[in-house]
């Protein structure tokens, strides 16, 4: 894929050009990871570096593209006649391909279930459990874009399918998916802390005083156990 370079005081002229650029840029990270992020992918955003690391991520030093990024790469490609979802729910996401430079009859299917998910380990981190839908529509996105289209993406792979195989907290893995994804994470808010129960005296009562708060042994665990 050739894509025209534009304009910008984001597109570095020169190696030291890219090295400000990304020391300005970087928010979180380091510059290392962005510089990395625009060498793979730059080319792909008309050298744009902004654009870029809008679009990309870099975990674990790997380079990874969301996976509407890489839709809108294979668009830009002029490769795709169509790519549609077919079916979607919470358990099973389908989508059809075509290619531009194949017969019109030729159609390429794609699905994936969250049994397949769960086959691969991948249903108990917890951006399976609170974004099912979105994570299928993913998955099936980019297996669908890399089996058809390699010439334009082979060998990019999405933020998330990273993440999923990374050693990385649930809490990491879920943010890291949101944010590839363009949702917005639900927290579930922590629970309150209960005051401690006061103690009162017959003194107390009588007098108007304060209690004073109430001094709690170690509790019995009454816990079923699994």
């Amino acid at each position: 894929m050739t894509t025209k370079t534009t304009h910008s005081i984001y597109t570095p002229k020169s190696i030291d050009d890219a090295k400000e650029l990304a020391t300005l840029l970087t928010l979180k990270g380091n510059a290392r990871e962005t510089l990395i992020a625009h060498a793979t992918f730059g080319h792909h955003f008309g050298g744009n570096m902004a654009v870029t690391i809008a679009n990309s991520f870099v975990l674990q030093g790997k380079p990874s593209l969301g996976a509407d990024a890489m839709s809108g790469i294979v668009r830009a490609s002029g490769l795709c006649r169509f790519m549609v979802v077919s079916d979607w729910s919470d358990t099973v996401c389908t989508m059809v391909f075509a290619r531009t430079d194949e017969p019109e009859d030729i159609k390429h299917t794609f699905t994936f279930t969250i049994d397949m998910a769960n086959k691969q380990g991948l249903t108990g981190n917890r951006n399976w459990k609170q974004m099912p839908r979105q994570m299928l529509r993913a998955r099936v996105l980019t297996m669908g874009l890399r089996a058809v289209f390699p010439d334009a993406v082979s060998g990019i792979y999405s933020p998330d399918e990273i993440a999923d195989h990374m050693n990385i907290s649930d809490e990491e893995r879920l943010e890291i998916s949101a944010q590839s994804l363009g949702e917005e994470v639900v927290r579930v808010a922590p629970r309150a802390s209960r005051a401690p129960a006061a103690r009162y005296s017959d003194d107390d009562i009588s007098t108007g005083l304060d209690p004073e708060p109430m001094e709690r042994g170690p509790r019995e665990d009454t816990s079923i156990p699994f």
